[in-house]
């Protein structure tokens, strides 16, 4: 997480990013000119959970973020921690303790 050829982006924070400042920033690093910009964030906008624009769809249940918690059986868990180790949650800060 620290390579900084990358960037890390939450979902979480994006589909709250109404004034566009991080899919401003993900441009910027990816490299875009500054006159493409306005473009993109325009597409951004009208392709956003928040645009009130998409209509019926089958990927996106509500846009709400921490859906997992009302799904996830003790055996998701169980199975989760299995796969991608019981501190993944913590360190990536979507959890304060390992007891989620």
């Amino acid at each position: 997480y620290s390579n900084p050829a990358f960037i890390n982006i939450k979902y979480e924070d994006l589909i709250e990013d109404f004034d566009l400042e991080l899919f401003h920033k993900i441009y910027t690093f990816l490299g875009f000119p500054g006159r493409s910009i306005p473009s993109l964030l325009a597409i951004s906008y009208s392709k956003s959970i928040f645009s009130g624009t998409l209509g019926k769809n089958t990927h996106i249940r509500s846009g709400k973020s921490n859906q997992w918690k009302n799904y996830f059986t003790e055996d998701h868990k169980l199975m989760f921690n299995e796969l991608f180790g019981e501190s993944i949650l913590t360190d990536l800060g979507y959890e304060s303790s390992k007891n989620w």
